[in-house]
């Protein structure tokens, strides 16, 4: 097994968000900004189309 993404975020950026606001949203680029370390696997991002990358909860 291996991570596939990986998104850490400061509790002070993690409150700023209103989760379910975003569900079923395009995220990627907001999640670029807020997060201080992220982390997807090369095999994935190869055929990611960022535009739907989108927060399920």
């Amino acid at each position: 097994m291996e991570d596939s993404v990986i998104l850490t975020m400061p509790k002070d950026e993690f409150m700023k968000y209103d989760w379910e606001g975003l569900k079923y949203e395009p995220v990627y680029s907001q999640m670029e900004t807020s997060c201080s370390y992220y982390y997807i696997h090369p095999a994935v991002k190869k055929n990611l189309k960022y535009d739907k990358l989108y927060l399920s909860l």
